[in-house]
């Protein structure tokens, strides 16, 4: 492969994950141009969308090459956001080869993400959360705690088996949904409508950060916008 393409590639691949992340896209795309920049590519074009990114180098050259990369919606991870800085960072100051960068881009892409222990009891603990804030008493939120323990290891057992992900919502809410109504009917004495709300949310906590991610861009590009008419 030529270097131009190795280095693009690179650059491409810092990206995505920063993308991936829950990093900005003009932040991404800046990212991307730097580590061009700092391997001496000066023709280059980059564009960044909220699932995507495209480049091109030197266009009109033999060694031209041009990168497609879709980048779907994952969890917001500031840690591998702060590691992806770190490396631009050090690829910006020359004190990174492009071998160098590759290794650490590896180990920072295979590291050990959150463990399932604590994702379930993230998911549990969000559930009682928005149980009680939706007016949910204690006695409400430590049932749907438990409730939301049951539907996080369902997401983790159904996620291995790559289900698709209306399948799992649709399974995931059934689950909170019939053990509220169990509880309810063998005289549990709980607010079923408080408990089924505050567990089925958490399933769709990725919707709410696309959500927040585009609210941000948008805020993001607003302030360019106005840096640039001023």
């Amino acid at each position: 492969m030529p270097e131009s393409k190795t280095i693009l590639n690179l650059a491409i691949s810092v990206g995505e994950i920063l993308l991936k992340s829950g990093g900005e896209i003009y932040r991404v795309q800046e990212t991307v141009s730097r580590i061009l920049e700092a391997y001496g590519i000066e023709d280059y074009h980059v564009f960044v969308i909220t699932n995507g990114i495209f480049a091109t180098v030197y266009e009109q050259r033999k060694d031209a090459g041009s990168m497609v990369r879709y980048v779907p919606i994952g969890e917001v991870n500031l840690e591998r956001v702060a590691q992806m800085n770190q490396l631009s960072r050090e690829i910006c100051e020359k004190s990174c080869t492009i071998t160098e960068a590759y290794e650490k881009l590896e180990q920072y892409r295979n590291a050990s993400g959150t463990g399932n222990l604590a994702m379930i009891f993230a998911c549990a603990t969000g559930s009682a959360g928005f149980c009680y804030l939706l007016g949910g008493r204690p006695y409400d939120s430590m049932v749907c705690f438990f409730l939301g323990i049951l539907l996080e290891v369902f997401l983790i057992l159904a996620a291995r088996h790559h289900a698709s992900r209306f399948i799992m919502n649709i399974m995931g809410s059934a689950i909170v949904t019939t053990g509220s109504l169990i509880l309810y009917v063998a005289g549990a004495g709980i607010l079923s409508d408080k408990i089924i709300i505050g567990g089925i949310i958490q399933q769709f906590r990725k919707r709410f950060q696309l959500r927040i991610r585009i609210i941000r861009k948008i805020y993001s590009a607003e302030i360019i916008c106005q840096e640039a008419s001023a």
